[in-house]
């Protein structure tokens, strides 16, 4: 049998190598073609030019023509974007975030498009010079190269394509109820916070909470995700950063603050987002700093038929015995839940106060009818309460 004659790939890699530097050197550049972008020409440029250059409507100069009434239409349009200035940084903000993230699409596009030039480049040079026995392989390196590239550009891809933005602050108001209930069903977590220098809100929403750490002189800061609702507190003069709570808690010292609150924001975290959210609380907060988590109760399962699945950003409802025991593993103390929001008593099913219609099996349908209130008709939110 003859022998399989040894291939030096070593050998071969040098040789193209040496090809690509000989002919870029003969002609000036690469030999492929330049790579282009869908933003170097055409329509798509001319859009990008415009987001540039048209993105802040706020400081837009007036002018008129007419000589008579024109200094007055220019003083009414004026005293017109004077009255709408909320209305325009809020949509200034978002006109320039849409810019940053069409600039970051375009960097990141025209650096994969110089990337793939470069790796066609080669795989080219391979497919002309290697001997047959290797092609089967070249191919498959080429297959994996394009689907590594493809995966690199998925996030962009995936920006391009996103879905519009939902009106979260309406959905607030129609589904969580006005900002006047939500003060006054947080009211009663204040007393876990009296004395604590800096309290930090995750997800503070409209602001409620941090309006009621205000009226009582506890310093707080809050971090929302949501453009609409960092604007909000802001014409309401809360500090507020906006942002994610993992990178905001990751970037603060260690032990910097002295409670951490968070209120119907868990339940829309995967698993594992909720443990590393915990950890990363009981590490930045201070010694006896108090931790209060506030969400759904699943142990009342009417908030299945209304308010989990009315909201499309539920993930996963969090059971409070659980809850308790991540808190203890990761090393709170003095932990305890408190139950709120009792589904209207009247929907309860009523216990018999005599045996006259079941006899002895009164008593039965009475520990039945206890048993279905409690996991039907009890208390829809609880919060988990726990001490560094």
């Amino acid at each position: 049998m003859d022998q399989v004659q040894e291939i030096d790939v070593e050998q071969i890699m040098r040789s193209i190598r040496e090809n690509i530097r000989r002919r870029r050197g003969a002609e000036g550049h690469p030999t492929s073609e330049k790579p282009t972008s869908p933003f170097d020409d055409g329509q798509a440029a001319a859009d990008f030019a415009y987001l540039h250059s048209g993105y802040d409507i706020q400081h837009v100069s007036f002018a008129s023509h007419r000589r008579i009434v024109g200094a007055l239409v220019v003083a009414a349009k004026k005293a017109l974007r004077k009255l709408l200035t909320p209305i325009l940084e809020r949509q200034s903000a978002y006109n320039a975030a849409s810019v940053r993230v069409m600039t970051h699409i375009k960097d990141r596009t025209d650096a994969l498009n110089r990337q793939h030039a470069l790796v066609s480049e080669q795989l080219q040079d391979l497919r002309d010079n290697v001997q047959p026995k290797l092609r089967q392989e070249i191919l498959a390196a080429q297959s994996q190269a394009l689907h590594e590239m493809h995966s690199q550009l998925r996030p962009a891809l995936d920006l391009l394509g996103q879905q519009p933005q939902f009106d979260y602050v309406g959905f607030e108001e129609r589904f969580r109820g006005s900002e006047e209930d939500v003060k006054e069903r947080q009211r009663k977590y204040l007393e876990h916070f009296r004395g604590a220098e800096e309290v930090l809100d995750i997800g503070c929403g409209r602001g409620e909470f941090l309006e009621l750490l205000r009226e009582a002189n506890i310093n707080a800061r809050g971090v929302d995700m949501n453009l609409d609702m960092v604007l909000l507190c802001k014409e309401k003069g809360l500090d507020i950063a906006h942002g994610d709570a993992f990178t905001y808690l990751e970037g603060l010292p260690d032990e910097a603050v002295g409670g951490i609150f968070s209120a119907q924001v868990i339940e829309h975290l995967q698993p594992s987002q909720i443990i590393r959210l915990v950890r990363l609380c009981y590490q930045q907060l201070a010694g006896n700093g108090v931790l209060v988590l506030e969400t759904i109760n699943p142990q009342c399962l009417t908030v299945f038929a209304g308010s989990f699945y009315a909201d499309f950003t539920h993930v996963w409802p969090c059971h409070p015995e659980a809850m308790r025991y991540l808190l203890e593993s990761v090393g709170f103390r003095q932990i305890q839940l408190i139950f709120s929001s009792p589904v209207d008593p009247s929907a309860r099913i009523p216990t018999l106060q005599n045996n006259d219609m079941f006899g002895e099996e009164t008593e039965k349908f009475n520990r039945a009818a206890e048993l279905l209130n409690h996991f039907i008709f009890g208390h829809q939110d609880y919060a988990i309460i726990g001490r560094k």
